[in-house]
């Protein structure tokens, strides 16, 4: 059963008079317990169909549902509670621990239970020692572990992922997959990544292709 419906969205950008179409009348579904990968050329609208599903811009027509609402019936819940985020920078605190970035999330969510931080850093291989060194002493993809921490801390039912792979080198890539996996398969996330790497890609259980002359998401079969 889809837990995110996509059904009829359409966007574009105004330039002057005219209108430049991204998106047109796309139709897809997502499931828990799946993890998706979306790719494409660089500007065919990949990061763009994300930030329509997190909330962070509204589609020009058409609607987003969650659990059958639109999105946007409670925006301030959706996007504090049933979906996460995980960017190609990180998007951390430099000067706090990996901890304290997690633990300020959370408060910043109004999240008011009990929450095992250190053991969720741990779900991504983050260390004790680790969970407590300032950010800038980690290494990248540890940075990328801890921002992917920080976004299923909340227990959200979605998880996008904006290219989180796209500074990393071959092994921490393959190991931020894996948790992307785990993540899908084990805790029943839906998990939604773009992505310009097809190997990558290759190993989420559904691609979809932002197809530039239709302006459409079509299912991927590489």
């Amino acid at each position: 059963m889809a837990i995110l419906e996509v059904k009829n969205v359409s966007y574009y950008y105004q330039d002057g008079d005219q209108k430049r179409m991204i998106l047109e009348d796309v139709n897809v579904e997502f499931e828990r317990g799946h993890f998706y990968t979306i790719i494409g050329e660089s500007g065919s609208g990949k990061t763009t169909f994300l930030s329509l599903l997190g909330a962070l811009d509204k589609p020009k027509s058409g609607e987003i549902l969650f659990n059958g609402e639109d999105i946007y019936k409670d925006i301030e819940k959706y996007r504090q509670k049933d979906v996460g985020f995980v960017f190609q920078s990180y998007n951390l605190i430099p000067y706090m621990t990996a901890f304290e970035n997690i633990k300020l999330a959370l408060d910043i969510a109004h999240n008011k239970k009990d929450i095992n931080v250190k053991g969720i850093l741990e779900v991504v291989g983050i260390d004790k020692d680790k969970a407590n060194r300032v950010i800038t002493k980690l290494s990248g993809g540890e940075q990328q572990r801890v921002a992917i921490a920080r976004a299923i801390a909340k227990n959200p039912t979605v998880l996008l992922a904006d290219e989180p792979t796209g500074n990393l080198d071959i092994d921490t890539s393959d190991f931020i997959v894996k948790i992307f996996n785990m993540l899908s398969h084990k805790l029943n996330l839906c998990v939604i990544m773009v992505t310009h790497n097809l190997e990558i890609a290759k190993r989420s259980d559904i691609i979809y292709r932002v197809d530039q002359r239709k302006r459409n998401l079509v299912l991927s079969h590489v």
